[in-house]
């Protein structure tokens, strides 16, 4: 298995190189500055890194049962947790949003924000279930959504009859073409395996048949294809708004939004919507809500850096584009744990005399961030 450090050279280093030599070309009249250009396309100068930053530890919130959560989703969120509490801004966000307050989340990278809304959004569909969409989860990049994808695949293992589907330009048109995907990559990830045609055809075969299988036990309620999404709706929509757009106009997606019963709509990293994009958000929303007669939908903004603690500007700048109020109480914020001592379990000075020193590890609270 490949290094991380020589996963990213090939997969992140070398192809941004090839694109800085393609994307800026010289006159010859100007060779001395092309070579200076060329002296400087170096990891050296281009890189930095691995480098050490400190993982950020926030205040213990409330006990997950405390906040009246149905007995089936307090359990999906302490097995999420892995034996964690909840941090203070998430019980605040939590039991906000399962009062149906609009919230806007303001808490720094790898805060824990996207639990804030699955939370709640979890706790309805288990109390209510039923056929329709219920909540709607937009995002401004497709990676944000396929990683948004993957956090649903995790919470709803152990919830089969809560559908979700990420409906995106990457979206499968069928059944057909979403085999066909598969077996690409399959293929993809055997073309370095020297093996003659017949025999890679019947490895193909098989993984991609055991994938089928694995998928159909473990993530049945995960709509694969828009002629699965449009035929049974699924409860949460992950998309981006350049789709939604589309899904609004189209008259072929008008059966998802039927027998819809919205009361999420979320947008993540609103820091993105600014300027003219904003507006054309804000109109989205609006006519999302109008298309569905959406009058009890709970609206939940997140980013990790949306303006400063008690400034009036963010809960007006929320309102405006959802078009709901916002209240004093946002938005919600991140209290750090003060720092505390954490001592090795064995002593420095356990160092014997005519022997080498004892040798122990230490695992300090910090992140190796490339």
């Amino acid at each position: 298995m490949e290094s991380l450090m020589t996963r990213f050279h090939k997969e992140v280093f070398e192809p941004y190189l090839d694109f800085l030599h393609v994307r800026y070309r010289f006159h010859s009249d100007y060779e001395h500055a092309r070579r200076i250009w060329e002296a400087k396309l170096s990891a050296a100068e281009l890189i930095n890194g691995p480098y050490l930053e400190k993982a950020q530890s926030y205040r213990t919130g409330d006990p997950i049962e405390s906040l009246g959560l149905h007995l089936e989703t307090a359990e999906t969120i302490k097995i999420k947790l892995k034996g964690r509490s909840l941090w203070k801004h998430q019980t605040e966000a939590i039991k906000r949003i399962l009062a149906g307050k609009n919230t806007i989340i303001a808490t720094g990278t790898s805060s824990g924000k996207t639990l804030c809304y699955q939370t709640p959004i979890l706790d309805e569909l288990v109390n209510h279930p039923g056929d329709g969409l219920r909540a709607i989860i937009i995002y401004p990049l497709n990676a944000l959504v396929n990683d948004q994808l993957n956090e649903w695949e995790q919470l709803l293992t152990r919830h089969k009859r809560i559908t979700f589907a990420r409906f995106t330009g990457q979206t499968p048109d069928s059944q057909q073409t979403y085999v066909a995907r598969c077996t690409a990559q399959i293929k993809d990830s055997l073309s370095e395996k020297k093996v003659g045609q017949q025999e890679l055809q019947q490895e193909i075969n098989r993984r991609l048949q055991e994938k089928l299988d694995k998928e159909k036990e473990e993530i049945p309620n995960r709509l694969n294809h828009r002629d699965a999404i449009r035929a049974t709706p699924p409860n949460v929509l992950i998309t981006n708004f350049s789709m939604l757009e589309y899904l609004l106009e189209r008259p072929i997606d008008a059966p998802i939004f039927k027998n819809a019963d919205l009361r999420f709509i979320v947008l993540d990293e609103v820091h993105a919507y600014r300027g003219v994009q904003a507006t054309e958000i804000a109109f989205l929303i609006r006519r999302l809500k109008d298309r569905l007669c959406a009058k009890k939908v709970t609206c939940i903004g997140t980013s990790a850096t949306l303006g400063k603690r008690g400034d009036p500007a963010v809960r007006n700048f929320a309102t405006q584009l959802f078009n709901q109020p916002f209240d004093d109480e946002n938005p919600i914020y991140g209290e750090a744990e003060p720092p505390a001592l954490r001592m090795p379990s064995i002593s420095l000075s356990m160092v014997f005399e005519n022997s080498p020193p004892v040798v122990f590890e230490y695992s300090p609270p910090f992140g190796l961030g490339l």
